[in-house]
């Protein structure tokens, strides 16, 4: 058929796209190439402008089965708020951050609220566990793949620990699409572009500087030394899945109602989702500048895309050593004044192991923590121009042509 998009995944629940459309007749979407599978007679009637106790009540009806979650903060609750709309609304959104559900002990509840949402996409329970080891990027290559393949919605992990990177993963949030993997028992490769709704659970993990700018951050804190005494009264999952449709609908009307308030672009910038940033972000910040969030129950919340733009790399290893060392150099050498690698040396040698000597140390490959002006200056080059904490590393030549460096105070 002339005209006809190319068919991009099969869904079960109405949406919106960044427009304002709201996709609720079943078939093809041609503005999102999304066909959406459901009896006709299932269709929601959502108002043009819904009245603000209609808000209410569809906020209401969303928060349902999150609503026993102790979450830590305004943050955490907006967090929580945006992967709600955001994974009924991923199907027109061609990017979307993942959201990354943490606890700080175990049977505080994180897996349960992420399969509560994988629940509401896809109609069924379970979470797969996250294997790391050596072979953990091929391995996530591989999964990618087979669900891009089998039109799969959701991608979960649970159960990530330590410092977690994948650059398979970073790169497939950033594209939206897989380019070029080798299919599984195969010398095929495979290209294409799907709309997962990307889930992680962890106790106490941290995301790479990469990852870290492409996470939701979900935090859930009981308070208790004991969580798994505590109790919901009842099933997070199964109400997901039983009020889908319900969830769905009011998705809609919400967004229903940000799109008659005229879809206000509010939040700094576009947290590197542009699309994801003017519907989901924006709606959440409106909603809670209206008061709707805590009329309906659900509490203060605060910008969901705060954590995309501020805290990314924050809990990242890697950036807290170059910080340290930033602060190093800036408190031994002074800010603007120029140094070399072969300067450093008496720094890291006298006395005790200096902060300098303790941070360059985390860069050097295990095995090789012997430190040299050669690979000083390799650890210095490679992290050039990096701001952390307001400080940054600049480089140029002397009249020698000499490489030096110095801070510089952003």
């Amino acid at each position: 058929m002339k005209g006809f998009r190319e068919l991009a995944g099969v869904v079960t629940l109405p949406y919106a796209t960044p427009s304002g459309e709201l996709v609720t007749k079943p078939g093809h979407n041609q503005g999102t190439g999304v066909y959406l599978a459901m009896p006709p007679e299932l269709e929601p009637d959502i108002p043009d402008s819904p009245t603000r106790g209609e808000l209410v009540q569809a906020i209401k009806q969303i928060w349902r089965p999150w609503k026993a979650f102790k979450f830590a903060s305004e943050a955490d609750r907006g967090a929580m708020l945006a992967t709600i709309i955001g994974a009924v609304c991923r199907p027109a959104l061609p990017t979307a951050p993942g959201t990354v559900f943490d606890a700080p002990v175990q049977g505080s509840g994180k897996t349960l609220a992420a399969e509560a949402v994988a629940a509401l996409v896809r109609n069924r329970r379970g979470v797969a566990a996250y294997t790391s080891g050596a072979n953990a990027e091929a391995e996530m290559s591989k999964r990618v793949v087979a669900l891009c393949m089998e039109g799969a919605q959701v991608l979960t992990l649970d159960n990530i620990k330590g410092h977690f990177d994948s650059n398979v993963l970073a790169a497939f949030l950033t594209s939206g699409r897989v380019e070029g993997e080798r299919i599984l028992g195969g010398n095929s490769t495979f290209s294409g572009e799907a709309r997962l709704v990307v889930l992680l659970t962890s106790n106490n993990a941290s995301l790479s500087r990469d990852l870290g700018r492409r996470f939701l951050k979900v935090r859930i804190d009981t308070g208790a030394e004991t969580p798994q005494a505590l109790t919901f009264g009842f099933d997070p999952v199964e109400r997901a899945m039983a009020e889908r449709l319900a969830i769905a609908r009011g998705v809609c009307m919400v967004v229903a109602g940000f799109h008659a308030a005229g879809s206000p672009v509010l939040g700094q910038g576009e947290a590197g989702f542009p699309a994801w940033a003017r519907l989901v972000r924006s709606c959440v910040i409106w909603l809670q500048r209206e008061g709707l969030t805590t009329e309906a129950g659900v509490g203060a919340v605060s910008d969901p895309g705060a954590c995309l733009l501020e805290g990314a790399g924050a809990d990242d290893p890697d950036q807290i050593a170059w910080g340290a060392l930033l602060e190093g150099l800036a408190a031994s050498f002074g800010v603007g004044e120029t140094f070399t690698a072969k300067d450093l040396l008496p720094v890291c040698r006298v006395g005790q192991p200096s902060e300098i000597a303790e941070a360059l140390g985390e860069f050097l490959s295990p095995g090789k923590r012997e430190l040299s002006a050669l690979s000083i200056g390799r650890v210095l080059g490679n992290r050039r121009d990096r701001i952390v904490g307001g400080l940054a590393l600049r480089g140029g030549k002397d009249r020698k042509n000499a490489n030096v460096w110095w801070i510089e105070k952003i």
